[in-house]
């Protein structure tokens, strides 16, 4: 056998075993990308629940502060509505106008209404209404001001209720108002979910405070299969796939979920990562081929 057919032979092989080798690795890139639960799909969901995490704790931390704002500003506007009464009915729609009230309340000592704007509630007392129940030792000169009862409207919104004791007589009694507020959500939680990023599910109390997870619906946590706190597990919502992690801060009970193709399992960013480095061996084996080849025809 001639050196040069010896020559072609080694060469040949050579670059056989070179192209073999990117062959193998190239296998291995592809297992790491489309391994199920890889050690990249527990980063993705590990940092978005440190993440969901972190803005919950601050959201709790804050949340007295925040609340005693916010009850500030509504105690705040109800004395203003109390020093604004003069003792003349005529006023209380002005008042209502200029300070944002749905309604304004006057009532004496006991609790009795003997004024409103609207005028429908006169003869009625404080105690009549759950909303206002709460209100009646304004009226009795037991506390200065006080905030009655929240409740959410059907459009997101809430409907409040606040008193402060009379200050154009001393016989007592209150000036008593009804808003509508839209910021209060915001204040109790609604909106942090959305600020976590997506797929978050927060629960307080056992129930649904805030959610960003929309193929999750209402479905609890719970009943999503996450049971422990800090493990990565997967999940099914709404027929689809995710890596999803639950952890516990304070009163708030937090899911945090992350679709496959975002954490590294299979998807678009898989088949890219694939096909880039494949062609690119394919075009590095046959460059190897064709320097062999010349190198040894010489």
């Amino acid at each position: 056998m001639s050196k040069e057919t010896t020559g072609k032979k080694i060469g040949a092989g050579l670059a056989a075993c070179v192209l073999a080798e990117l062959l193998i690795i190239s296998c291995v890139v592809s297992l790491i990308a489309i391994k199920p639960g890889s050690a990249e799909a527990g980063s993705a969901v590990d940092k978005a629940s440190e993440l969901t995490v972190k803005k919950v704790t601050a959201f709790d931390e804050d949340s007295v502060r925040t609340n005693a704002v916010f009850t500030d500003m509504i105690l705040k506007r109800v004395c203003g509505a109390a020093l604004a009464f003069k003792g003349n009915e005529a006023e209380l729609e002005g008042i209502a106008s200029t300070l944002s009230f749905d309604s304004v309340i006057v009532t004496d000592e006991k609790g009795k209404i003997t004024a409103s704007y609207p005028d429908d509630l006169k003869g009625k007392a404080l105690k009549d209404d759950p909303k206002t129940l709460s209100l009646t030792p304004v009226a009795k000169g037991i506390t200065n001001k006080a905030m009655g009862d929240i409740t959410e409207n059907e459009d997101g919104t809430y409907q409040i209720t606040a008193a402060a004791r009379r200050t154009d007589r001393e016989e007592g009694g209150a000036v008593a108002v009804v808003l509508t507020n839209d910021t209060y959500g915001a204040v109790q939680g609604k909106e942090l979910a959305a600020s976590c990023g997506e797929n978050v599910i927060i629960e307080k109390d056992g129930k649904r405070l805030s959610s960003s997870f929309a193929d999750a619906g209402e479905t609890s946590i719970a009943d999503l299969g996450v049971k422990e706190d800090d493990k990565a597990v997967s999940i099914k919502a709404n027929g689809k796939d995710y890596d999803a992690k639950a952890a516990t801060v304070g009163e708030y009970h937090t899911l945090t979920a992350v679709a496959p193709q975002a954490s590294g399992g299979n998807g678009w960013g898989t088949f890219w990562i694939i096909a880039i480095t494949d062609i690119v061996l394919a075009a590095a084996g046959i460059i190897i081929f064709m320097v062999a080849g010349k190198s040894k025809a010489k």
